[in-house]
């Protein structure tokens, strides 16, 4: 199976070269639909950057815990809750974004780049832009130190830029949250 783009990054936090990102997009299934290098980049994105939007994991990114997957249009229910990419400044070296769905937790860091906020585009072609409401969240990549460690997951019960998140990515939560969403 073709990923939506093939991985662009060397190693760890280390981008390929421009051309090297760019092949990696031409050689992904979305390219024969979206043939514009510059669609996959936000205009304000980092010299370097030349992808800075993910998939969802639940939209046949990635199944790592379980959630449920999706692999055709048609079984999306809801789709303008669905969120499909997300702007996360390409940090993840598969073009995949990952959130938890069976517990209250970041996987991937939350996107911050938008003033402490994120741009999300849903299934039915909307998108938003969403400003974070708990001060954790703009706080969450900083206390990392940039480092990128987003494996050491820390459980947030009751709090609603996770559940926002977790619901716009899996349709639903994967687990009774303490606090209701």
């Amino acid at each position: 199976e073709i990923p939506w783009v093939e991985q662009d990054w060397a190693s760890g936090t280390v981008r390929k070269s421009v051309p090297e990102q760019k092949i990696a997009i031409m050689n992904g299934a979305l390219f024969p639909y979206a043939k514009n290098v510059k669609l996959y980049r936000c205009p304000v994105a980092f010299a370097g950057e030349v992808r800075t939007y993910s998939v969802v994991d639940a939209m046949n990114a990635d199944n790592y815990n379980g959630g449920p997957m999706l692999k055709m249009r048609a079984e999306i229910k809801r789709a303008g809750e669905r969120c499909v990419f997300v702007d996360d400044s390409g940090a993840t070296p598969v073009g995949g974004w990952s959130i938890y769905y069976k517990r209250p937790s970041w996987r991937d860091e939350p996107p911050l780049r938008h003033g402490n906020g994120a741009n999300w585009a849903f299934a039915d072609g909307h998108s938003e832009y969403w400003k974070w409401k708990n001060p954790d969240t703009r706080t969450f990549n900083s206390s990392n130190d940039g480092a990128g460690d987003v494996w050491k997951a820390v459980d947030r019960p009751g709090d609603v830029d996770i559940y926002r998140a977790q619901k716009a990515a899996w349709g639903k939560l994967g687990y009774t949250p303490t606090l209701a969403p």
